[in-house]
């Protein structure tokens, strides 16, 4: 396997969008909903802190509804100073 096939393969990997993932790209099954749900432009919740998908594996058995996805979002500033006390969250199913 060459390099770029190991960067497209770990590239892929960690954009996935649906999933369970602490950081990284958050999926949404109804859009974005950060965008209508801002405070005000200092407090934007814009970060992913983490994801929890519905999951039905051998491992895992979570199913929000109908197959829904939770993302739970912080400030840039609440997480460089790792304040937790206003983190949003988003609900949607299918």
């Amino acid at each position: 396997m060459s390099n770029n096939d190991r960067i497209i393969k770990q590239y892929l990997e960690i954009s996935r969008p649906f999933g369970h993932k602490i950081g990284g790209y958050p999926d949404f099954i109804q859009g974005d909903a950060r965008w209508g749900n801002k405070p005000d432009s200092d407090t934007e919740q814009n970060i992913l802190l983490f994801q929890m998908d519905s999951s039905v594996d051998d491992a895992v058995h979570i199913l929000w509804r109908d197959d829904g996805i939770y993302n739970f979002f912080i400030s840039q500033s609440e997480l460089i100073n790792l304040d937790f006390t206003d983190v949003w969250y988003n609900w949607a199913c299918a």
